[in-house]
């Protein structure tokens, strides 16, 4: 409600003309305008409401990118991972076992695994003749006889070991910021997730954990201790040691920091033995020993799906580093972090809680032509501070790294899934809190209730959402 008032000219011209030292016959006008508001208790019974701003959104999309992975560190707690086999005393780094992380790996046939974003989600409206595939990471645990390293020939395993009984886990980390990203606005995580008709991670009970914040940078890997070869190039690696802990691993240059494809790639960690290993087969010790080479004659060849092999940094042709926040030094040696500070979102992989709706689906048929299910891509929405669990001191507004921990809480075949889409959803509002609050004037929240500020777009059907009249998913007209 507006209410304005007017005052008439000759009268406010004579007032003035009693002040000392004014005169003025020139018409004088003074307005006063006043604005009331009344709050009234909703008649939205839904308790739902949509803004719509169409300007941009607190969110942001994780990077699939292969080489933006590194191996993570062994996480500081088992909070949240008891449920799937994890002692609560902590992660053994015995149980870890080998996992492969790919972009583009090769099915049975020998064709490159990638979907466009249609086929992931059939919603999503393209304009224009040209598409790109859509960036996807491709994962795979290992089961836990198994090492990590093959042969360069065939791909089959050559470093194996017994079945060590109990949960298998392994972690992988990417730097999103080496001085922080705000994501006290995020409110979801959106994934969208290929599972094969047998749904095979969700049948293994696996999950994934995600970490983000400040974690430590020292990762845990592995090499042989021994290897035999014969006259034929066959070569097989015997026992186990861990190696890194404690130091700074990086194909970096260690003075002027700089990286050469030519010179320094060389790969860490796993990717060549220093400090010595056996060699049973002549009875001597050698100094170094490169275990794998990512390039083949010069050129890097593509994996099928799952393939040890493709898990190399040595002639990879990127930098393979532990330093997550370039500052060429080691946080937990440094000093730079005493312990981790992270908040965790444990995620049961096919957990109905999360689900949101089916995308892309292929039939499947068994080897008999019978049909045999459906393989495709499913849609999970993990809300981002509802029951979570926390590590230490938390800045939201100074969030690192994220670490993804992949386990399964017994010994089996290898877990297997897709990641696409991957997204942390937020709008670009500041909540005065996560809780209604008592009135216009209230700061703190009651207690109950919830508050979220995310975005929705006519790809959020299953949200139960309409768009306003005249909003469609038509592309922008420029004339």
């Amino acid at each position: 409600m507006s209410t304005e008032l007017h005052f008439q000219p000759d009268f406010l011209t004579r007032a003035l003309n009693k002040l000392p030292g004014v005169h003025t016959d020139v018409p004088s006008l003074l307005s006063i305008s006043a604005e009331a508001a009344l709050s009234r208790p909703s008649p939205n019974r839904a308790g739902q409401a949509y803004l719509e701003e169409f300007e941009s959104e607190a969110g942001r999309f994780i990077s699939l990118a292969e080489s933006g992975w590194h191996w993570g560190s062994v996480p500081a707690t088992a909070r949240g991972a008891e449920p799937f086999g994890i002692p609560p005393g902590g992660f053994d780094p015995a149980a870890a076992a080998a996992l492969t992380w790919q972009s583009l790996p090769l099915d049975s046939a020998g064709n490159p695994i990638q979907f466009l974003a249609q086929q992931i989600d059939p919603t999503i409206r393209v304009v224009g003749q040209a598409q790109a595939a859509e960036p996807a990471l491709w994962l795979v645990l290992h089961p836990d006889t198994v090492l990590g390293l093959a042969d360069s020939r065939t791909g089959g395993p050559n470093w194996v070991r017994p079945h060590q009984g109990g949960a298998r886990w392994r972690s992988i980390t990417q730097a999103l910021s080496p001085t922080g990203i705000d994501l006290s606005r995020v409110e979801y995580i959106e994934v969208w997730v290929w599972e094969d008709n047998h749904r095979t991670a969700r049948a293994n009970r696996a999950a994934l954990l995600l970490d983000f914040g400040a974690v430590f940078e020292d990762a845990l890997a592995w090499v042989p201790r021994s290897f035999t070869h014969d006259g034929a190039g066959d070569t097989a690696y015997y026992g186990q040691r861990f190696v890194g802990r404690g130091r700074l691993d990086t194909e970096r240059d260690p003075i002027t920091h700089s990286w050469d494809a030519r010179l320094t790639d060389e790969g860490i960690l796993s990717d060549r033995v220093t400090g010595g290993i056996a060699d049973s087969t002549l009875g001597v010790v050698v100094d170094s020993l490169p275990l794998c080479s990512a390039a083949q004659h010069g050129l890097l060849p593509q994996y099928a799906f799952g393939d040890l092999r493709s898990r190399c940094g040595r002639h990879n042709g990127f930098v393979d580093t532990e330093d997550l926040d370039g500052d060429f030094q080691l946080d937990s040696v440094a000093g730079v972090h005493a312990s981790e500070s992270f908040v965790r979102f444990v995620f049961p992989i096919g957990d109905d809680r999360f689900y949101v709706r089916d995308g892309g689906m292929v039939p499947v048929r068994d080897a008999n032509g019978n049909p045999d299910g459906a393989a495709g891509w499913r849609l999970y929405r993990i809300p981002f501070r509802v029951d979570t669990i926390q590590e230490g001191l938390v800045n939201l507004r100074q969030i690192q790294s994220l670490r993804l921990t992949l386990l399964a809480p017994a010994p089996g075949p290898r877990i297997f899934f897709g990641m696409a889409r991957f997204r942390l959803v937020g709008a670009a509002w500041l909540k005065r809190a996560d809780t209604p609050l008592r009135g216009l004037g209230g700061d703190r929240g009651v207690g109950t209730g919830e508050v979220v500020a995310a975005v929705v777009s006519t790809e959020n059907r299953d949200l139960g959402y309409t768009p306003p009249p005249g909003v469609s998913d038509q592309a922008e007209r420029r004339d």
